[in-house]
């Protein structure tokens, strides 16, 4: 049986199916281990949920919130990396080491504010701080958007246990980690699909996604740490493979 859920994000609402089996195998299991393991620590619990761009995992964290409510009474929050994307003034002026233009290859590992992030998740740890959301109008991150304020926190990006040293700085906050792993042609699809909703042309979106998203995935597949939890998506359905 296939569960229904709308859920918003970024201030557009996605309706998603997901089995109930599902839910109740991997997702409420999961979500009950981390009510458990937090309640063990003092102050805030940070669980990292990293994916690939396109593997859902901005959607299943929100929907992971949406089911903590009905199921356990439990509020916790999720939080995105997305507002830490430098500024378009900074990408349109920054290079890599290739020489090519930053703003060229937004969403790649270095148009992030790494160092920013760390301060404030840092910060949070005593303290309730304000994060910020990236706007898909505008394409351009608001400060102070969002009050940190919940005991267990859900963080989800790409990049979050990368194995890299600028990224590896964070992973001193991480509680516990979690991996989805999406089909790849899976990923494909969803990514050219994303691209043409935001505008491209098909032919600009295949493009897009060999230049960019391909090399992200394949990055984030083959340079990332182990995981706490595992979650493997086939297309119809998730299996946790660790927890």
């Amino acid at each position: 049986m296939k569960l229904e859920y709308n859920i918003n994000v970024n201030g557009f609402v996605e309706r998603i199916s997901v089995d109930k089996k599902d839910i109740d195998q991997v997702f409420l299991t999961i979500i009950k281990h981390l009510i458990e393991l937090s309640t063990k620590k003092e102050g805030r619990f940070y669980c990292f949920f990293a994916a690939s761009a396109g593997g859902g995992k901005s959607t299943l964290s929100l929907l992971m919130k949406l089911l903590a409510k009905q199921y356990f009474n439990y509020d916790l929050q999720v939080l995105g990396i997305d507002g830490f994307h430098y500024y378009n003034d900074y990408l349109n002026s920054h290079y890599d080491s290739n020489g090519t233009l930053l703003k060229d290859i937004k969403g790649n590992q270095i148009t992030f504010d790494v160092e920013k992030m760390y301060r404030t998740l840092n910060d949070s740890l005593t303290k309730d701080v304000y994060w910020p959301l990236y706007d898909r109008v505008i394409h351009d991150p608001i400060e102070n958007a969002i009050k940190v304020d919940s005991k267990l926190i859900i963080l989800e990006g790409n990049y979050l246990l990368l194995n890299d040293a600028n990224w590896q700085k964070l992973h001193k906050f991480c509680d516990y980690s979690i991996m989805l792993d999406v089909d790849e042609n899976v990923l494909k699809e969803r990514l050219i699909r994303r691209k043409q909703k935001g505008g491209l042309t098909l032919q600009e979106s295949k493009k897009w996604y060999q230049q960019v998203d391909k090399v992200n995935v394949e990055t984030i597949k083959n340079n990332s740490i182990e995981s706490d939890c595992l979650i493997r998506y086939d297309g119809n359905h998730y299996h946790l493979l660790k927890i």
